[in-house]
C-alpha cells in the first residue's frame, strides 16, 4: 500500500510540474544555478552550458504523443549542430523506468544529453512548464534567450535552425548552418 501511494504522489508531482504553466506564454526561469543528474548518471550543471554559444532545451514526457514522435527528429538535429551549440532534453518522468527511456532513445537515434533529475532552477524551470514537448533556448551563462516553442513542430530542423540562428544573431554570434546528418 505504501508503494502504491508513493507511486500515485511521485506521478501526482511530475504532472503537476508538467501541468504548472508559463507565467506569460515566453519566458521561462533562468537555469544559472542548478544540478542535474543525466539519463546516463552523469553530473550536468550551469558549468556545461558555459562551453557553449547556445544550449537548445527540449522538454518532453514519456506519455506525450507528440514528444515522441519528435524525438527522431531531435535526435536527427541533434548530431547536425555545430560545436557551439548543443541540444539537451529534459524528461521528468524518465526517472520511473530508466531503461525503457535509453532503449527508445537509442533506436531513434537520440545520442545528446537527458537530464532526468536535479535541484535549483531546474525545478523551477520544471514548474514553469505548462506543456509538453516545450522548447526554449539558454546562453552561455543560463539564461533564457529568444522564443519559447511550445508543441511539436512539422519541420523541426527548419523552425529550430530558424530559431536557433535569430538568438545567435541576437548574441552577437555568426549564424550556423545544419551538416549533413544522414
Amino acid at each position: 500500500m505504501k508503494k502504491l501511494l508513493s507511486l500515485i504522489l511521485f506521478m501526482t508531482l511530475v504532472m503537476s510540474v508538467l501541468s504548472a504553466g508559463l507565467a506569460d506564454g515566453t519566458d521561462l526561469p533562468d537555469m544559472t544555478a542548478f544540478n542535474a543528474q543525466t539519463l546516463e548518471g552523469e553530473p550536468f550543471t550551469q558549468d556545461d552550458l558555459a562551453a557553449c554559444d547556445l544550449t537548445v532545451v527540449n522538454v518532453w514526457s514519456v506519455t506525450c504523443g507528440p514528444c515522441i514522435r519528435e524525438m527522431p527528429d531531435l535526435a536527427s538535429l541533434g548530431k547536425a549542430l555545430p560545436d557551439n551549440v548543443q541540444l539537451i532534453t529534459i524528461c521528468p518522468d524518465a526517472g520511473m523506468d530508466i531503461e525503457t527511456v535509453k532503449d527508445f532513445l537509442k533506436k531513434v537515434g537520440y545520442e545528446e544529453k537527458t537530464l532526468i533529475s536535479g535541484d535549483g532552477d531546474l525545478m523551477d524551470l520544471l514548474r514553469a512548464v505548462m506543456y509538453t514537448p516545450t522548447t526554449f533556448f539558454l546562453d552561455s551563462q543560463g539564461h533564457q534567450v529568444g522564443e519559447v516553442i511550445i508543441g511539436s513542430m512539422p519541420n523541426l530542423a527548419e523552425v529550430y535552425l530558424e530559431a536557433i540562428n535569430l538568438v545567435l544573431t541576437q548574441l552577437g554570434k555568426p549564424v550556423i548552418q545544419l551538416a549533413d546528418a544522414a
